[in-house]
């Protein structure tokens, strides 16, 4: 049997690319999209489609017979990131085109129902209409299923939370269950193009806002360890003189990545990132921003491609004299010296994969100070990257490409559902065994 599917706000298609990917033969009877960019995008990717156009505008006689209706209804008004209009009836709110489905489903009565929208849209603020929705699905003879789905539990490394509404016709004998997390083997590094363009990376004036700096005018370096001298009195502690951030943990000797500390709005004033951590690039002015740092992952993905990513580029290393004896030694070896080994310069020796102490005897004044630094950059994920972390391949991404600026493409992705989530959610609706 071929699943008759009725996409409302369509966007790329990702409902039609997750039931392709996972094998659902099926056939798109119409999509519902005013976009005319996500429109070219949609065509591109999955051919030419019958276009109802605007939903609220559809008459009974032009809804289509379908198995499947999809309405991942526009989330502005309810998403923190809006202006909180919300979605009351007649509100004329674009998030209030929610009650715009019920007509498509009173007249079709499809078998399945799927909804997906912000995770706002269960909060208390909102909650009452939500479960005002569920009743008028009830009455219509639907059982729902809803839960908040993350997609780094489903294989993709971005921090993506949304709440999905699985809604099945009584006379249908399924019990769903949604899928269980499936532990997250990418990265964000895994995701990112191997060559990026000079105009995705922050100028050194932009990278500054997102920096932390308890002492204005301090340098923005990045310093590993030698011997500090007498000015330092700890002989457990690694200190970083020059830059801003903490340079080794000297309680853990695994933690030794050198991190960038990136202005975040908590009591502590910044969060510690390192290479390959998503760092969200909006409103980079604002004090209370919070969770800008994402560890290896993607932050949430906006419309206005304002996600990127920390990534550190090459490895300076120095040896400096600070009196008659040793210098020599380390300028023999510092080649074999990588960031995080433990440097003892009184003993002439390099220690890998130990706990790091530095002493701080006068002795240490007669050796030589080993600086490792690491340069960094800040640049915006590009526009592939965005369609990557939605769970899009490549090739359909350059089908888009063909048709679309950057603006619409990163617009695209921010507006669409990650693919890999819808999978897993398809699969326990078609392809579980009944």
């Amino acid at each position: 049997m071929v699943l008759k599917v009725f996409e409302a706000f369509s966007g790329i298609g990702s409902q039609t690319q997750a039931l392709k990917n996972i094998g659902v033969e099926h056939e798109v009877v119409a999509i519902s999209e005013i976009d005319k960019w996500a429109i070219a995008s949609y065509e591109a990717i999955h051919g030419k489609t019958n276009n109802l156009g605007d939903i609220s505008k559809l008459k009974d006689e032009d809804i289509p017979e379908c198995d499947l209706f999809t309405y991942s209804f526009p989330c502005q008004d309810i998403s923190l990131a809006g202006r909180q209009k919300g979605l009351d009836k007649d509100s004329n709110t674009r998030s209030s085109l929610l009650w715009e489905c019920e007509r498509v489903i009173r007249v079709a009565r499809p078998k399945y129902l799927l909804l997906e929208n912000v995770k706002n849209l269960v909060s208390k603020k909102h909650k009452y209409n939500f479960d005002e929705w569920l009743g008028i699905l009830e009455e219509y003879g639907y059982k729902n299923y809803w839960q908040v789905l993350n997609a780094k539990d489903y294989g993709i490394p971005q921090n993506r939370e949304r709440v999905f509404v699985v809604s099945i016709r009584n006379d249908i004998a399924i019990d769903y269950k949604f899928p269980k997390p499936i532990t997250l083997e990418k990265h964000l590094e895994d995701m990112l193009e191997d060559e990026v363009g000079e105009k995705f990376y922050l100028s050194e004036e932009q990278k500054k806002k997102f920096i932390y700096q308890e002492n204005k005018g301090e340098k923005n370096q990045i310093l590993s360890v030698g011997d500090l001298g007498l000015s330092y009195r700890s002989t457990s502690r690694v200190l970083d003189p020059e830059g801003i951030c903490s340079t080794l943990d000297t309680m853990q000797g695994e933690n030794r990545q050198p991190k960038v500390l990136i202005k975040n709005g908590t009591k502590k004033g910044y969060l510690e990132a390192e290479d390959g951590d998503g760092i969200s690039l909006g409103y980079p002015n604002s004090k209370n921003r919070r969770g800008r740092v994402q560890k290896k992952i993607s932050s949430t993905l906006d419309t206005t491609g304002n996600q990127g990513v920390l990534i550190f580029l090459k490895e300076k290393k120095e040896a400096s004299r600070l009196g008659k004896q040793s210098v020599d030694t380390f300028n023999d070896n510092i080649n074999n010296i990588s960031y995080g080994d433990v440097i003892q310069p009184f003993n002439k020796k390099v220690k890998k994969d130990i706990m790091p102490t530095l002493t701080t005897r006068p002795e240490g004044l007669k050796t030589a100070n080993i600086i490792i630094s690491k340069e960094y950059r800040i640049r915006k994920l590009t526009p592939k990257e965005y369609w990557r972390l939605m769970g899009f391949k490549d090739e359909q991404f350059d089908k888009a490409e063909k048709v679309c600026s950057n603006t619409q493409l990163y617009k695209q992705a921010g507006n669409s559902i990650v693919v890999n989530v819808l999978e897993e959610i398809f699969k326990q609706m078609f392809l579980k065994e009944k």
